[in-house]
């Protein structure tokens, strides 16, 4: 039984729970930004982004799972793309996110507890990540359609994460601020 509940708190659930932020995030974005997109997958304010960042930081690998399960969730209940599509975009967004956290950790020789981190590391971190998923998003989409322009696709893609991030960290803050204030945490 214990090992039951420990694979469960371990992986499903953070899986589960990741993938549902993602899906809620994704849908809140396009429905919210989608006239200052470029397309449904390069958008000015791009929230699922800072979900994205978030599960890989503090899950690792669990946190890409939980990403592409977010795509699959996508795909049955926002009628998104065909399953396979979604399942690759899960895959190319949870795995582009990781590397672009390894890369960050290399760089800033950050450990796995994330120890130490400061504003300005954490900047870096989005500022990475950002990059990162704005040229493989390029990549992808002109591996469709090779007329793709380069310039707006990583230009947008590149300020919806940064900005979609952002929003997302500081509204995970202000949580925090407000849980503490009022002793619940």
């Amino acid at each position: 039984v214990g090992l039951k509940i420990k694979f469960f708190s371990q992986y499903i659930f953070p899986i589960f729970t990741i993938g549902l932020l993602f899906f809620l995030m994704r849908t809140l974005s396009i429905h919210t930004f989608s006239h200052i997109a470029y397309d449904d997958l390069t958008q000015l304010i791009y929230l699922p982004a800072g979900i994205r960042l978030v599960a890989v930081a503090i899950c690792g690998w669990v946190g890409v799972l939980g990403i592409m399960l977010g795509w699959v969730f996508c795909h049955l209940y926002g009628d998104e793309k065909t399953f396979l599509e979604c399942l690759l975009l899960g895959l190319i967004s949870g795995s582009t996110a990781y590397a672009a956290l390894l890369f960050w950790q290399l760089c800033c020789k950050i450990d796995d507890a994330l120890e130490g981190l400061t504003s300005k590391l954490v900047i870096a971190l989005v500022l990475i990540t950002a990059v990162f998923s704005a040229f493989v998003r390029y990549v992808y989409l002109s591996s469709i359609d090779p007329s793709i322009p380069f310039l707006s696709v990583f230009f947008i893609g590149l300020c919806g994460d940064i900005l979609g991030s952002i929003i997302v960290l500081y509204a995970i803050k202000g949580i925090v601020y407000l849980l503490k204030r009022y002793s619940v945490l």
